[in-house]
């Protein structure tokens, strides 16, 4: 699977877990500081990468924006070592509805799975 750090929730060990699990993993970073979320969200599409990230503001890309998308994974209220933790749990337990570009909210205590068209397409 292919994912994009946000550089809110970029760090060594995130990176070593992903890339430890054979996963392709690029960095926002890449593209540049203060990169726009749409730009962002856009390029992960592009690219067919999950985007991992702490920022609500996709949510609202996504759902009310209707922005393609290739997935999202949240991870709220975490150190880096709850986001690392966090991650191993989403891989372990729900890799399949990544592959189905599905929308993640983490948080300590539970996993939140929804569903947008990742194409941005509005029904009807």
């Amino acid at each position: 699977m292919k994912f994009l750090l946000d550089a809110c929730v970029d760090s060594r060990g995130l990176r070593a877990l992903l890339i430890g699990r054979r996963h392709d993993v690029a960095s926002a970073a890449r593209v540049g500081p203060n990169t726009p979320d749409d730009l962002l969200l856009a390029l992960a599409a592009q690219e067919r990468r999950v985007l991992i990230t702490s920022d609500k503001d996709f949510g609202v890309l996504v759902f009310v924006h209707r922005m393609p998308h290739a997935g999202i994974v949240r991870l709220t209220d975490m150190s880096d070592p709850g986001r690392i933790a966090a991650m191993q749990e989403v891989l372990d337990d729900h890799s399949a509805a990544l592959g189905q570009h599905a929308i993640l909210v983490v948080s300590p205590k539970r996993i939140r799975v929804s569903f947008a068209d990742p194409e941005g397409r509005r029904e009807g």
